[in-house]
């Protein structure tokens, strides 16, 4: 595995358990950061920077209750790299899921997302 593959593989192991500062320490000073989902959901806007970023996981972690977040496998093509899952979670305001993803036997097996409201 190569370097990139190894970063992100890390920066998704410090996610599972929680370490965000660990995760940030990774970030380039102008680090871009896209989270797309629904209102109920107020993480889900455009970050720019390491405190941005720091704040995102504060704002998820206080919306959405994961269950699962089991990444599986690391693709790399010159300096980017695709993590390949599973997650799923729970919006605490409303109980509802927002996203079910399943991978087996190397293929999507399923995705959900429902509406968070």
């Amino acid at each position: 595995m190569s370097s990139h593959a190894r970063i992100v593989q890390e920066i998704y192991a410090d996610f599972g358990r929680g370490a965000v500062a660990a995760i940030v320490g990774t970030f380039a000073d102008g680090f871009e950061f896209r989270h797309i989902g629904g209102s109920d959901i107020p993480s889900a806007t455009d970050r720019i920077g390491k405190s941005q970023a720091a704040r995102f996981s504060e704002e998820f972690a206080s919306a959405v209750e994961v269950s699962a977040f089991e990444p599986q496998q690391f693709v790399e093509q010159g300096s980017s790299v695709v993590a390949i899952g599973r997650w799923a979670g729970t919006v605490r305001r409303t109980g509802r899921v927002v996203l079910v993803a399943d991978r087996r036997n190397g293929s999507r097996s399923r995705r959900r997302r429902l509406p968070a409201g």
